[in-house]
């Protein structure tokens, strides 16, 4: 995760809050590069031993956000 991503949900956090939007948790998804596509249209499985196999990962990033910098969204 890049501080430009942090940035870029920190503005849609405003944008949706001065539009009078609440948000509850910000989350970044993002591909997964440890995927491994195991056939017959599967992107999404449980492995035997318990760990998820996904093309998507997702991050909390709720309080990265909310303790980071906020933005002058009239400039």
């Amino acid at each position: 995760m890049k501080d430009y991503h942090l940035e870029d949900i920190a503005i849609q956090t405003q944008t949706f809050e001065a539009a009078g939007v609440p948000l509850k948790r910000r989350v970044l998804q993002h591909i997964n590069n440890q995927f491994v596509y195991p056939g017959n249209q599967c992107y999404r499985e449980i492995r035997p031993d318990g760990t998820e196999n996904s093309l998507f990962a997702a991050k909390d990033v709720t309080e990265a956000v909310r303790s980071g910098p906020s933005f002058d969204m009239d400039s």
